[in-house]
Parts: C-alpha cells; sequence; structure tokens
C-alpha cells in the first residue's frame, strides 16, 4: 500500500502533502485545507500519518512532523515544517503560474 501511496502522489499535477503524526496536527491541517480550497482549484490533498505509514514518509526524507510539501508533477517544489500555515501554503501554491485560481 505504502508504494501504491507515494506513485499515486506523484502521478498528481499539483499535490499538497501534510505528514502528521497525531490528531492535534491533523485538526490544524483539516482547518488549513479547507481554506485554501476555497482559493485554489485543480489540487489534490493527502494527509499522511506517518506513524502508520513510515515508508511513505522515508520515501519523502520527513524526519519530523507536522511538514507540508507541495510537488508538480512529481517534483518537490516546496517544503515547510513545523510552524506553516495556511498564507504560507496558499502563498506558495498562487505563486505556481500552471493553477487555476479562482478569483473572489
Amino acid at each position: 500500500m505504502s508504494n501504491e501511496l507515494t506513485h499515486t502522489i506523484k502521478e498528481q499535477q499539483i499535490a499538497v502533502l501534510f505528514f502528521h503524526a497525531d490528531e492535534y496536527s491533523l485538526l490544524e491541517i483539516k482547518d488549513i485545507e479547507r481554506r485554501i480550497r476555497d482559493k485554489v482549484t485543480t489540487i489534490s490533498f493527502f494527509k499522511i500519518n506517518v506513524s502508520a505509514n513510515p515508508e511513505v514518509g522515508k520515501s519523502f526524507d520527513i524526519h519530523y512532523t507536522p511538514q507540508a510539501l507541495i510537488l508538480i508533477n512529481g517534483k518537490e517544489v516546496w517544503r515547510e515544517g513545523e510552524h506553516f500555515s495556511e498564507e504560507d501554503v496558499c502563498d506558495n501554491l498562487l505563486k505556481m503560474k500552471s493553477l487555476n485560481v479562482r478569483s473572489h
């Protein structure tokens, strides 16, 4: 399953990966995801518990959590650990020219 998940992630045009190890950080991640989906379209989100999927964490070189990564066509273009915010993730997503961004 871990290899399948890694392969699925890398097949996405634009993917945001949130690595976590506990329920507290997962609650924060869900809130960030909801707010980003209001601003950015054509994106896939993955929430990966590294305690349950250590091989996936290892394949993305995750040594601590939480961490957020942005991949474009399977290539890492941004990474932030521990203190990332919705604004950090969203600002970096909006910088990617290939995104379909909703205007408000």
